[in-house]
């Protein structure tokens, strides 16, 4: 019996059916608990009549698998899916996780799509991280395969997914027919239901030289005469690089790498890194401190001054035989003054990296910290309701992206106002994602557009005013169009034009240009409100929308479009001159 359409634990609306095997039934559904609601994914206990006899060992591991998932995610750094509940209801079991926002892995491996060297141990190296995890509390995921994998839509990180009751792990075979893995990627020893860590690791060597060679696992042969693969004559690698591989994919389960662990050591080592086994910590650097750089940010107040000034008024007094007669007095008032701006700077520091983009290039990334911000406010319909989000760090640029790493990036330049560290302007939603695709070949690292969520706290750095740097901006402070006003402000210049980017103070953050300048994307699309919206820093995507969300005010608009909390809105094809955007990317390695 279907349950969409139904609500379970009084909190689950079930919305539509997933996926359904031999021993469950998985529902995409959506979590009603808090007012701002997320999806899930519900797992129904529901074995298919061949396996009922085993239905009391089905209930053992359904409980171990929730036991270990939620094991898992206490350590896993949001690379496995959360456990978020399970329950039973009306004699029926169910386990409710995490509803991963992205898209499979398979959509990027296309036949005839090939990855380079560095592209695949970077992908080998995120698939295995969680799956370490996994060989160390003693779990085999016996299904490894792109469609199997999911790449987070905010970060880009790779998550494992599909630890569910068709794909049991743990000792034994409980139905009559053991699983035997998706062909290409199972080996031959999983084939006949004796599956071991090591037959993952065949796994994800398969997945690897499917990146490496655009051809499917399916395709490949095996050399009749040495029973190897044959796969390096249709791509570039190493030796040392093609030795780690081709111990993975060995015939014989005793000659691969036996362990996540072990083939994560070697294919580090390839990349010339090291890294800590995944049950100690890393060792503290014994280096010096991080990048940092000073910087001096504005406060923006609204000063009414008084003065005292002597008025004359005419007041009665008592007089003779009762009567009362009028007599001008002198008195000292305390008058307003017309309000005035009062900026005051103070010094702040922020930590950094530098990404190197060739000719002398560089893009800097400001480390942002976890925290917690109230978004949204009560001026706007769209803008409602103020609600809580709590973001994990991350570290987002410290401008919007100039012309000239535009230029060298993309090989080209399609700028209104042109200037080498002017921001890009006229760029359509689509050219910035290719942008932010290109860099991640490039550097290695999963650069996207910021969620709105984390712009928006990003802007804040800390302040709930309508500006980061106080209740109102001025063209001294911003590039907006200084022919109007917000609050007390008084009228200013108006450029026409975009400005140099860091011409203006930073927040406390050391971001610039947050406000005024160029509006930017972000990844969200188009919600009227944020009934329903992430709280979790998360990007809010549906796929069927093509109008995506700007944020931060332009050189030719009005201070209003400025504040932190301001949402607009364009086609993903729109082409204005003020329009940019800036990019943000998960830490790298060495911040905390």
């Amino acid at each position: 019996m279907s349950l969409i359409g139904k609500t379970l634990n009084q909190r689950f609306y079930i919305l539509k059916s997933l996926a359904r095997g031999g021993m469950g039934h998985t529902y995409l559904a959506e979590d009603r608990l808090f007012q701002a609601r997320h999806n899930c994914v519900v797992k129904h206990l529901d074995p298919v009549r061949e396996n009922l006899p085993y239905l009391d060992k089905i209930k053992e591991l359904f409980d171990r698998e929730a036991d270990t998932l939620a094991k898992l995610s206490l350590y896993s750094n949001n690379l496995i899916p959360k456990l978020i509940d399970r329950f039973q209801e009306a004699g029926e079991l169910y386990l409710v996780q995490e509803f991963i926002d992205g898209v499979a892995l398979s959509a990027e491996l296309t036949p005839g799509k090939k990855f380079d060297q560095i592209a695949t141990i970077q992908l080998l190296i995120q698939v295995l991280t969680p799956l370490q995890y996994c060989h160390n509390e003693g779990l085999i995921h016996r299904d490894l395969k792109p469609d199997n994998i999911m790449r987070r839509r905010q970060t880009g990180e790779l998550v494992l997914i599909d630890f569910g009751l068709v794909k049991d792990m743990g000792a034994g075979s409980i139905t009559r027919k053991s699983y035997g893995g998706t062909p290409g990627y199972a080996p031959e020893e999983q084939q006949y239901g004796l599956p071991e860590p090591a037959s993952d690791v065949y796994a994800v060597g398969k997945i690897a030289i499917q990146a490496l060679t655009g051809i499917q696992p399916t395709e490949l042969r095996r050399n009749p005469a040495t029973l190897e693969w044959d796969w390096r004559e249709y791509c570039n690698v190493t030796d040392d690089f093609a030795v780690v591989l081709n111990r993975s994919i060995q015939l014989l389960a005793s000659r691969r790498y036996q362990n996540a662990a072990e083939v994560l050591a070697a294919v580090t080592l390839v990349n010339g890194a090291s890294r800590p086994p995944a049950d100690t910590p890393p060792p503290q650097p014994a280096v010096p401190a991080r990048p940092r750089f000073t910087f001096q940010t504005a406060k923006l107040e609204i000063v009414t001054p008084t003065k005292i000034v002597t008025k004359k008024e005419i007041i009665s007094k008592p007089g003779f035989f009762g009567f009362k007669k009028q007599v001008e007095v002198e008195k000292q008032v305390q008058v307003e003054q017309p309000p005035q701006i009062k900026i005051t700077n103070s010094s702040g520091e922020a930590e950094y990296f530098t990404e190197k983009l060739g000719n002398g290039i560089d893009l800097e990334m400001v480390y942002i910290p976890a925290g917690s911000f109230m978004m949204g406010s009560n001026e706007e319909d769209n803008e409602k309701p103020i609600h809580r989000v709590t973001l994990p760090p991350f570290c987002m640029g410290r401008y919007t992206i100039t012309q000239q790493q535009y230029q060298i990036i993309m090989g080209e330049n399609p700028s209104r106002f042109k200037g080498d560290n002017r921001p890009v302007e006229t760029v359509i939603w689509d050219n910035a994602i290719d942008f932010c695709q290109k860099l991640s070949k490039l550097t290695g690292k999963q650069y996207t557009l910021p969620s709105e969520s984390q712009w928006e706290y990003a802007c804040r750095a800390g302040t709930t005013t309508p500006f980061c740097f106080g209740e109102t901006i001025t063209p001294d402070l911003v590039n907006y169009n200084g022919n109007y006003t917000y609050g007390k402000a008084p009228k200013g210049k108006y450029r026409e034009q975009t400005t140099d980017v860091g011409s203006f103070p930073p927040n406390a953050f050391g971001l610039y240009d947050l406000h005024g300048n160029v509006w930017e994307w972000c990844l969200d699309t188009w919600h009227e409100n944020y009934n329903g919206a992430p709280t979790d820093g998360s990007a809010w995507i549906e796929n069927d929308n093509d109008y995506h969300r700007l944020r931060g005010g332009s050189w030719n608009f009005n201070p209003d479009g400025c504040r932190s909390a301001y949402r607009f809105r364009y086609t993903r094809v729109i082409q204005y001159g003020n329009v940019g955007f800036r990019v943000v990317c998960p830490l790298p390695p060495g911040f905390p």
